[in-house]
C-alpha cells in the first residue's frame, strides 16, 4: 500500500506550477509546454487558464487531485503574481513547494489561530493558510492579504471557486 501513496506524493508537486507570491508561467513557457493555453491534457494532467475581470486562474487536475491558483492581472507597472492557491487532493500536496519556504515556515513557527482535529487556520499580517480534511481527503487554501487585487473579496472568491 505504501508504493501507490508514495507514487501519488511524487505526482502532486508536478501540479503546482507557480508558488504563492511567485510569477505564473510566461506566455513563452505556455506555448512550449503546451500548458495553460486553454484546456490541455498531458500525461493525465489537465491544465486550464481562465482570465477573469480582476485576476487569472490556473487550474491543474490529476485524477482526483486539483490545484487552483489565482494571479493578478499583468500591468505595465508590475508583473503578475500568484495571490492565492486552493487545493483538494487525496493527500496533502507538497506545501513547501506550493507555498514557498517563506510561507511554509509559518506552519512550523506560528500557532494556528484555529486548531481543531480536522481544521487549522494560520493568520499573520500578510498571509492566511487554512488546512482541513482527513486521511484520503485534503483541502486547503492560502492567500496573501496585501496582494489581493482591488474589487476582489477573497472569502467570496474562495467560496465561489471551490474545487
Amino acid at each position: 500500500m505504501r508504493k501507490p501513496v508514495l507514487f501519488l506524493a511524487l505526482l502532486v508537486p508536478i501540479l503546482s506550477y507557480a508558488a504563492l507570491g511567485g510569477n505564473p508561467p510566461l506566455l513563452k513557457e505556455l506555448k512550449t509546454k503546451k500548458q495553460f493555453t486553454a484546456n490541455v491534457s498531458s500525461s493525465n494532467i489537465t491544465y486550464s487558464r481562465e482570465v477573469k475581470a480582476n485576476y487569472v486562474t490556473y487550474t491543474s487536475i490529476n485524477g482526483t487531485c486539483q490545484i487552483k491558483q489565482f494571479a493578478t492581472l499583468e500591468t505595465s507597472a508590475n508583473g503578475s503574481k500568484v495571490f492565492a492557491v486552493l487545493w483538494h487532493c487525496p493527500i496533502t500536496p507538497n506545501l513547501k513547494e506550493l507555498l514557498t519556504d517563506e510561507y511554509f515556515t509559518i506552519l512550523r513557527t506560528t500557532q494556528p489561530q484555529i486548531n481543531t482535529l480536522n481544521y487549522k487556520k494560520y493568520v499573520t499580517s500578510n498571509v492566511v493558510i487554512e488546512l482541513s480534511g482527513h486521511q484520503g481527503d485534503s483541502r486547503g487554501n492560502a492567500y496573501l492579504i496585501k496582494q489581493i487585487p482591488n474589487n476582489v473579496n477573497i472569502k467570496e472568491l474562495l467560496n465561489n471557486e471551490k474545487i
